[in-house]
């Protein structure tokens, strides 16, 4: 069976340029026919964020199926900016920032990949692959650098000015009464040179992306054609005809909007910017009438394991056991099964059940995170609880602390505390390292003793 139809199933597949010959191209592997293609990502951010994890998704179900995959990190087009579906324009990235983010981004897509395998080597068993290629991740700027502009214009001097702007992806920006500028529909040119690029050198046939890269897949998609027809005949024996597009469908919140830096609602893949425990709960929050579409999505569980689980999950919705298992899953993904123990840590702590915690495993889970106060012993001001919940930030100052315990609101290890002169000692410590403060059922403060 072609891998489109199992994506189309799974709920990837927003468009394709001609779902024939992309259905061709995603049959499971053999010696004789595997398909190079590329997912393109942009260092904007130092990290990788769950609003790429679909395209990353796709990447490796195509993987499994013995294809060859380009992770392309743009540190050319990252710096000019993708106007693709914007009424406003971005800012030009520096070129330091762009290089430091490429990096950064570089060992995650690698990460991911590599653990990402771990998970789909049964896939791939099953359809009797022979050969699963490991992610070959690409810096744009390595081309783009080092060509001149004459040799540029020749190459991509007959694209056309009025089918670029026409693509949906643009009329946002021409409707809004500012046109891009040249920096910016220069972008849609520089990503179809790449698409070009990657189909001269690596016989790279398949561009795959969020659906908002659609125009400038088709622009890339029309490079080739023009340059293959002007070259007379295929490009190291790789027929134009071949070169296709394949878009997902993007991760939105309620109503309708991406995920991503740009929205301000990220939630990152790095630990350092978005804490494990935050990144678990962020899985665990999603509402019921979504859980299915996610473990589709985000998860490498087959048909036949995400109806086990949505059938439990129905017969006691308020348990939440669909949204327990993607979060274990996604997290496991992410961060591996170390940072799912570390999640849960944290969790226990939110419900109140505190035995058996071990620091290392809640300091992993929320790191990052402000719920996390590390304290050094030789910083401690005043033992007594109240000048705790103070430094560590819980309340705004020794009169509020007070006030919350005369109402029956300040907390240390979930025991109410009675006096403002209560101290804290060594044999409070959870795992000679923690103190848990806690003000009313909800805001907490993990103390973590350096």
């Amino acid at each position: 069976m072609s891998l489109l139809r199992a994506l189309t199933a799974r709920g990837f597949i927003h468009q394709a340029t001609n779902s024939d010959v992309v259905a061709t191209l995603l049959y499971p592997a053999t010696k004789l026919q595997r398909t190079v293609f590329y997912l393109g990502i942009d260092p904007t951010a130092p990290s990788l964020h769950v609003g790429h994890l679909v395209p990353l998704m796709m990447l490796a179900h195509l993987q499994s199926y013995g294809h060859i995959p380009i992770a392309l990190v743009g540190g050319a087009t990252g710096r000019v900016g993708d106007p693709s579906f914007r009424n406003t324009a971005r800012e030009s990235m520096p070129e330091e920032l762009a290089r430091n983010n490429v990096q950064r981004l570089t060992a995650q897509i690698r990460q991911f990949s590599h653990k990402a395998l771990d998970r789909t080597n049964a896939i791939s068993s099953g359809l009797g692959v022979s050969k699963v290629y490991d992610v070959s991740v690409l810096d744009n700027a390595d081309w783009h650098g080092s060509i001149s502009v004459s040799k540029f214009l020749d190459i991509v001097g007959d694209l056309k000015v009025n089918a670029m702007m026409g693509r949906d992806s643009m009329k946002m920006r021409s409707d809004s009464g500012f046109g891009p500028s040249y920096r910016e529909l220069s972008y849609q040119v520089l990503q179809a040179y790449d698409f070009w690029y990657l189909f001269k050198e690596h016989n790279c046939t398949l561009q795959i992306g969020g659906s908002d890269q659609w125009g400038n897949i088709v622009t890339g998609i029309d490079l080739i054609g023009r340059r293959t027809t002007f070259d007379q005949g295929p490009v190291d024996g790789v027929d134009v005809r071949l070169a296709q597009g394949l878009t997902t469908n993007l991760l939105t919140t309620r109503s309708g909007e991406k995920f991503g830096k740009s929205a301000g609602n990220a939630v990152w893949l790095n630990e350092s910017m978005t804490s494990v425990y935050e990144f678990y709960q962020f899985w665990i929050g999603q509402p019921d009438e979504d859980v299915e579409k996610y473990l589709k999505l985000f998860t490498f569980l087959n048909r036949r394991e995400v109806e086990t689980v949505m059938a439990t999950h129905l017969a006691a919705p308020e348990k939440r056991h669909a949204q327990q298992v993607l979060a274990r899953e996604v997290t496991a993904l992410v961060h591996n099964r170390f940072g799912v123990n570390a999640a849960e840590s944290v969790t226990q702590i939110v419900f109140g059940e505190l035995a058996g915690l071990k620091a290392k495993e809640v300091v992993r889970g929320l790191q990052g995170s402000e719920m996390l106060f590390p304290l050094s012993m030789t910083s401690v001001i005043d033992r007594r609880i109240p000048h705790l919940a103070v430094q560590a930030g819980l309340v705004e100052s020794l009169t509020q602390a007070r006030t919350l315990i005369q109402k029956g609101g300040l907390y240390l290890n979930n025991v109410r505390v009675t006096s403002p002169t209560e101290v804290w000692t060594n044999e409070h410590l959870i795992d000679e390292r923690l103190l848990i403060l806690r003000s009313g059922k909800h805001k907490h403060k993990v103390v973590y003793i350096l």
